[in-house]
């Protein structure tokens, strides 16, 4: 299907992010400006963007409208996913990103941000190459890669999916906590000021 999208849009500067989307992927990227850009197909509409005092949110009406997803998803499993783009500067340091994502991954390549909080029900998550304050990850069904990456704490917790961290590092006395209900952890080159609790 034809996509209906936001090309490569410039926005007013952010310190925060605040995402609540039903259906798609989402990246983060190092840029020479802040922007969005924005790919949507089928009959979803376009997600809703402000940047006010200082936040950029972004919010789709999949959920809102029926309050169950899967009834926006046409039954066409095949149609290719949405796609949702967010452009910061190089070297930009966020105070917050808070993502939740029903169906779709999404991608933090070299970011800094103070605090993350990161939900996804359905899809990929991957994180390098990034410096994050307190973070807490919950992740219902799907895999996930941290690699090459500071926290200042962790919390994360995976109901079905691989997860693999490497080359990891917090630098909290506080308790950082890795939980799988069903799937495999793979831990190369962890190293903890405070303790870890395997789960």
């Amino acid at each position: 299907s034809t996509p209906h999208s936001v090309k490569n849009l410039t926005l007013e500067p952010f310190q925060s992010i605040d995402m609540n989307v039903g259906q798609a992927d989402i990246e983060l990227i190092y840029s020479d400006h802040y922007g969005v850009d924005i790919q949507y197909y089928g009959d979803t509409d376009l997600p809703q963007y402000t940047v006010e005092n200082g936040r950029l949110e972004v919010s789709d009406t999949s959920l809102q409208e029926t309050g169950f997803l899967w009834l926006n998803m046409n039954f066409n499993f095949m149609q290719t996913q949405n796609i949702i783009k967010i452009y910061l500067p190089a070297n930009t340091s966020l105070k917050s990103i808070k993502v939740q994502n029903n169906t779709g991954s999404f991608h933090l390549n070299g970011v800094t941000a103070e605090k993350a909080d990161i939900h996804l029900d359905f899809g990929a998550l991957q994180i390098i190459n990034a410096v994050l304050g307190d973070t807490s990850i919950v992740l219902q069904n799907g895999s996930s890669t941290i690699q090459n990456t500071n926290v200042k704490s962790l919390s994360f917790s995976n109901d079905f999916g691989k997860s693999s961290f490497e080359n990891l590092k917090t630098d909290s006395f506080n308790t950082s906590t890795i939980k799988a209900e069903n799937g495999q952890i793979n831990i190369t080159n962890f190293s903890s000021t405070g303790p870890l609790l395997l789960e």
